[in-house]
């Protein structure tokens, strides 16, 4: 399924045609929906409009674009066709698959470490500071800790990682001041809220960021 383009209705459910793709309400064939909402993660199923149950799975998010977690589909019938873990909207380790008798089918093994190790430096959505810019330079400000006398002056530049739950790593200097304001700045930054992380074509990704701040 291309979770990446799901939409939900204004009845809270996303409509699919044969292929699992998005659609038309009165194109469907399918019906996609929020069964249970488990805070960090959304338990939902696939549906004919007749009621059978066609596949069920965990998604990051309320929208229902980024599958995380364990997946199960099924064959008309009720039996399973293959079942496997999601990670950040892609197929990841082994998957089990199954003719529609019940038979066992070969097992398909998926890179798990492709997607976790990738990083950004572009994406559809770019990460964000809660708040924006405006609360990031507040936070900023309130939060440096220098001894009375020291003067801010310059520019330091900045380069970290935004994971994909939000938590900031691998920041370091690449342009500074001197190094008693630019450890501060590190302890600084490292000390943030979690930013909203980046996401691209749907899935949740880490994102490298470039911040120049002036004094």
């Amino acid at each position: 399924m291309s979770s990446a383009w799901a939409q939900k209705s204004k009845d809270g459910r996303v409509y699919l045609d044969k292929y699992l793709e998005p659609c038309k309400r009165g194109e469907a064939m399918y019906i996609m929906e929020v069964v249970e909402d488990l805070d960090s993660v959304y338990f939902a199923q696939v549906k004919t409009k007749d009621g059978r149950l066609k596949m069920e799975g965990f998604y990051k998010d309320p929208e229902l674009t980024t599958e995380h977690g364990k997946f199960t589909y099924f064959y008309a019938s009720g039996k399973e066709e293959s079942t496997g873990e999601f990670v950040i909207g892609a197929k990841s380790g082994l998957w089990m698959r199954f003719h529609s008798d019940g038979r066992e089918k070969a097992e398909k093994l998926y890179d798990p470490q492709v997607l976790s190790t990738l990083v950004y430096t572009r994406a559809d959505k770019m990460p964000e500071f809660p708040g924006g810019q405006v609360e990031m330079k507040r936070y900023i400000v309130e939060n440096m800790n220098l001894p009375e006398g020291v003067k801010l002056s310059g520019k330091v530049r900045l380069s970290f990682i935004v994971e994909t739950d939000g938590e900031l790593s691998e920041i370091q200097i690449s342009e500074g001041i001197n190094d008693q304001i630019d450890k501060e700045m590190i302890r600084v930054i490292g000390g943030m809220p979690r930013w909203r992380p980046g996401m691209d074509q749907g899935r949740l990704v880490r994102t490298r960021i470039t911040l120049p701040i002036k004094f």
